[in-house]
């Protein structure tokens, strides 16, 4: 076990991506190993000592920034191993794996791990405890249904292995017996969700569940994940990407409507029509943060879609016609769409999406600003309204801002940049009067960040008092003293 008090060391590990000011811990633990992890946490319960676990620390909710106590890094727990039969694989993981190593390395071997958040260095801990998503979340989901075990460590010392299927609610309630024999049992209620297809605010429950699920999502206060098996599914045997251009934002957001529609439909048929696995959104601002790096979009565009099609050899000139075609309809630029056909192109495509992201962050961070940056998401038929909403409190607050993300399923991210502190309130309003709409909407307040520490009294907007007790029971059952990632997501 590494253990660090200096406070440098600290200071450094008591962030994350959200920038937020106030953690601090006592001392930095790094164990080399799942036993020394075991050991590390098991101490802090006996001392009644809180413990905040940290993976990647690419939050931008502030979950991984420690609230006293001792901040525990699980990044040198990075080993993983691909199990594979004639039909099927999976793979076995430590929770400190870098995405991007174990999505490259099962695709060398001929397989695919759909869930891709747009900072691919994000560790798998992390992931499973944000139920991560991103942008072929449009066609695959998120992280949740490729989890099928999960190892914990709870809160009182005892070890979960859980296997998806092994528990499941029964009669209003989930029973659930750790590797000595000790039983828990969590009643289970059903709870109003929002008709989105992202959403990652509060505890994941509902009638008949599956146990392992409860604590996919769940930010880490429920336990702490020690392996994981992920489920992989056939490499594609080709992909292209495209990203289109357009003159107006009315015209992308048209092709956005008819873009979706026909991939619904080709799912739904197994047709040979266009199926975007991916349509990504940036707005002309988006643009122009990133201009320097990328000088050849079109002077005119203002909005940019990105977008990821699976084929064939055989089919993949028919399918770009069709998409070409598309794009004609609605955007006189289409003969300025940038076409990837190779890796080097895609991979390309991918930066300009990354790009925009890093971007907004070093501003944040210049900018001396904790994040006021949106992750809300909503009924498909409001994407629309959700980007105009967003400009429209931009322009109201007199705010620069930008609009971008995973339009495909109806979630933008808009990010209000304020340097002074009248404009911090008038971003904080502006972020409110967005909540407030939403939420009118049938939408969620967090599509795939989670609530962290920023956002919790927008969960109890959200979901009310009585259901935020509800999680607050559910979390005593698993963590009787509360130790584990205090802060985040619901107050003791």
């Amino acid at each position: 076990m590494v253990s660090y008090t200096e406070s440098a060391i600290v200071d450094a590990y008591s962030r994350d991506a959200s920038n937020y000011p106030d953690g601090w811990a006592e001392a930095v633990w790094i164990p080399q190993s799942v036993e020394e992890l075991i050991e590390a946490v098991r101490e802090c319960i006996d001392r009644d000592q809180p413990l905040t676990l940290s993976a990647g620390r690419t939050g931008l909710t502030a979950a991984a920034v420690p609230a006293g106590g001792v901040l525990i890094s699980v990044k040198r727990l990075n080993r993983f191993a691909l199990h594979q039969s004639e039909e099927t694989a999976w793979v076995w993981s430590e929770p400190g794996v870098v995405l991007q190593e174990l999505q490259q390395s099962v695709e060398a071997q001929g397989w695919f791990y759909p869930p891709d958040p747009t900072e691919r260095s994000s560790l798998i801990g992390g992931n499973i405890a944000t139920n991560a998503s991103g942008a072929r979340t449009f066609k695959y989901g998120a992280t949740r249904p490729y989890v099928r075990r999960l190892r914990m460590l709870l809160g009182d010392g005892e070890i979960l292995d859980l296997r998806r299927g092994q528990f499941r609610a029964q009669q209003g309630t989930l029973r659930i017996e750790s590797e000595s024999g000790r039983c828990y049992a969590v009643p289970i209620r059903s709870i109003p969700m929002p008709a989105v297809s992202k959403h990652a605010a509060g505890l994941f429950v509902q009638p008949g569940m599956d146990a392992i699920d409860l604590f996919i999502g769940s930010e880490g206060i429920l336990g702490v994940i020690l392996e994981a098996e992920l489920q992989v599914i056939p490499l594609p045997p080709k992909v292209f990407g495209l990203v289109a251009f357009f003159d107006s934002v009315e015209g992308c957001l048209d092709f956005v409507e008819q873009a979706r529609h026909r991939s619904y439909q080709t799912r739904r048929s197994g047709g040979g029509d266009i199926d975007a696995r991916l349509l990504e959104f940036l707005d002309r601002p988006s643009l122009e943060l990133v201009r320097s790096q990328f000088p050849e979009f079109h002077p005119e565009a203002e909005a940019a879609i990105w977008l990821e099609q699976e084929c064939t050899e055989t089919t993949a000139m028919p399918l770009l016609e069709q998409w070409y075609e598309l794009i004609a309809q609605h955007s006189t630029l289409a003969d300025a769409t940038w076409v990837g056909l190779d890796a080097q192109q895609q991979e390309r495509m991918q930066r300009l999406r990354h790009a925009v992201s890093e971007a907004v962050y070093e501003r944040i961070c210049a900018l001396k600003q904790t994040k006021i940056g949106t992750d809300m998401a909503v009924p498909e038929p409001y994407t629309r309204q959700l980007y105009f909403l967003y400009r429209q409190l931009a322009d109201r607050h007199r705010l620069e801002a930008v609009i971008y993300g995973h339009i495909g399923n109806a979630h933008l991210h808009a990010n209000f940049f304020a340097g002074s502190e009248a404009e911090r309130h008038r971003a904080r309003r502006a972020y409110d009067e967005a909540v407030a709409q939403v939420l009118r909407w049938g939408g969620t307040i967090s599509a795939e960040h989670g609530v962290g520490k920023l956002k919790k009294r927008y969960l109890q907007q959200m979901f009310g008092t009585e259901v935020v007790d509800y999680f607050r029971r559910i979390k005593r059952v698993f963590d009787p003293k509360w130790l584990i990632n205090p802060g985040t997501m619901i107050d003791r």
